[in-house]
């Protein structure tokens, strides 16, 4: 398992020579809003039926192409384990163990044996419990995601600025939560 490791983004062709099981995928679409875009993350489970696989949390529609740029989550399918290049066709990926500093990686065999056990689960909740979630708990056994957190303090500004009607306040008041917010995030895994 490759500890503290977080690569460049490049295709998962690129990437597979350096995946090792358990490693935690990171992917991301060439969209228009940039570092905003929406992530989608997976657990590397190695070679299955002689395919590289990932375990991770998608939609009915397969994916979070669907989840993010469609504005759905409706008939959500949850955990599902996929074929890496099958899935990251469209998306850049890089590996991303970067968490490895504050959190303890579970042994390999328990990392896949969770994926498995849970396969076919539904459980998904953009604010509470999405694929970085999903991806972290099956890594670390502790459940956390900073989207979750950067989507909170998205919805707060919005909510703001359309209850409020003041741009400037919004736009000020956004920026503070999100630093506050992850200063809180950084701090909370710093602490553990």
């Amino acid at each position: 398992m490759n500890k503290g490791v977080m690569t460049e983004w490049s295709s998962a062709e690129d990437l597979v020579g350096k995946l090792e099981v358990g490693d935690l995928l990171e992917f991301k679409s060439d969209s228009l809003i940039g570092d905003l875009s929406p992530k989608h993350w997976a657990v590397y489970m190695g070679i299955h039926k002689g395919e590289h696989t990932v375990g991770h949390l998608v939609t009915k529609d397969d994916l979070f192409s669907t989840m993010f740029f469609s504005g759905s989550i409706e008939g959500c399918t949850g955990i599902r384990i996929h074929c890496l290049f099958k899935y990251s066709k469209k998306f850049k990926c890089r590996i991303n163990n970067s968490s490895d500093h504050k959190l303890v990686p579970r042994p390999v065999n328990d990392i896949v044996s969770f994926i498995f056990k849970n396969e076919g689960d539904s459980l998904y909740n953009l604010l509470f419990y999405n694929c970085e979630s999903f991806a972290k708990l099956a890594r670390y056994d502790f459940p956390v995601s900073e989207q979750s957190f950067q989507l909170s303090s998205v919805i707060g500004g919005a909510s703001l600025f359309f209850l409020t009607k003041i741009p400037l306040l919004t736009g000020i008041l956004f920026t503070y939560g999100y630093y506050k917010m992850t200063e809180f995030i950084r701090n909370f895994l710093w602490s553990i």
